[in-house]
């Protein structure tokens, strides 16, 4: 289709159930046992980041000044919350498990932008993503809104956050 498009997919992968080895062959639940959670996200991961490397490419092919973000919605789960999940509390988390779940992939590719100009910074944080890219790209002026990070406390207390943006930079 001829013109610019604005195209959103929500890609679920890595997320389990884990059904993909890394050159993209089916795993069933005897093997996700034997592996383990770790290496069964691990080879999903693979596969997926190959899919994605490929379709990127052709992208690229046919629009060289495309805009591209990619930006993940969680890391994964900490052991310890894989153990018990509903008796883990998001307070009493280590600052390691904090960055495990929260540190995720960012990246953008915005050809002729100057995107430390538009705010671009080591904090950034998901609700500033397309304000920078409309500032930098489009010449909009959109204010940045304060990059804080929240969690849940736990499983019960779904909707009961509590900020953890100085433990994720401290």
């Amino acid at each position: 289709m001829p013109g610019p498009k604005f195209v959103f997919a929500h890609i679920l992968l890595p997320h389990d159930p884990y059904v993909f080895n890394a050159d993209g062959t089916f795993t069933g639940r005897e093997q996700v046992a034997e592996l383990g959670q770790p290496e069964s996200y691990r080879r999903q991961l693979s596969y997926g980041n190959t899919r994605m490397l490929g379709i990127i490419d052709g992208i690229l092919e046919h629009s060289p000044d495309a805009v591209i973000m990619l930006q993940a919605d969680e890391g994964p789960f900490p052991a310890r919350y894989r153990a018990d999940e509903w008796r883990f509390e998001w307070r009493d988390a280590t600052d390691a498990e904090l960055e495990e779940k929260f540190g995720i992939l960012f990246a953008m590719r915005v050809p002729g932008a100057d995107l430390e100009a538009a705010g671009l910074n080591d904090r950034i944080t998901p609700v500033n993503a397309f304000r920078i890219i409309f500032n930098a790209r489009f010449g909009t002026d959109l204010p940045l809104l304060a990059d804080r990070s929240w969690a849940h406390e736990d499983l019960y207390h779904f909707y009961d956050f509590f900020e953890i943006t100085d433990r994720l930079h401290g």
